[in-house]
């Protein structure tokens, strides 16, 4: 499994979160007239740390993860409910396996004019197996 589709695995299994959302999920773009509310991801970055010339089979990924909704408190429960469900997030026997998860940074966006919705979002690290 991608580290792409474990991520959002972990989102709709939260009893919090999918009670939001459902299974509105998507990758980079949030399609035109998307049911509200929403979560939109997508990949930051990857490095791949190697220590005396070894590679160490880990990888950091930081993704962003927005959260959209029709309300500002819509909004801000559930990135709420993502923050809860990520933070710290572990999956030793998962594939990949996890070893752990960090949010960097909380924000609001605003409300977005043409959506007529309120975006907050998050910078998440994941510490996962290749």
């Amino acid at each position: 499994m991608s580290i792409e589709a474990a991520l959002v695995a972990r989102l709709l299994a939260d009893g919090a979160v999918s009670g939001i959302i459902g299974t509105r999920v998507y990758y980079a773009v949030l399609i035109q007239n998307a049911t509200l509310p929403a979560v939109r991801y997508q990949r930051v970055t990857s490095r791949r740390p190697s220590t005396m010339g070894v590679d160490t089979g880990l990888v950091e990924t930081t993704f962003q993860v927005d959260c959209w909704a029709a309300t500002l408190d819509g909004m801000a429960d559930l990135r709420d409910a993502c923050r809860q469900a990520l933070q710290r997030w572990q999956a030793p026997a998962g594939s990949p396996v996890i070893h752990d998860t960090f949010i960097d940074d909380e924000r609001d966006h605003g409300r977005e004019h043409d959506l007529e919705a309120y975006r907050g979002g998050l910078d998440i690290r994941i510490w996962h197996g290749e």
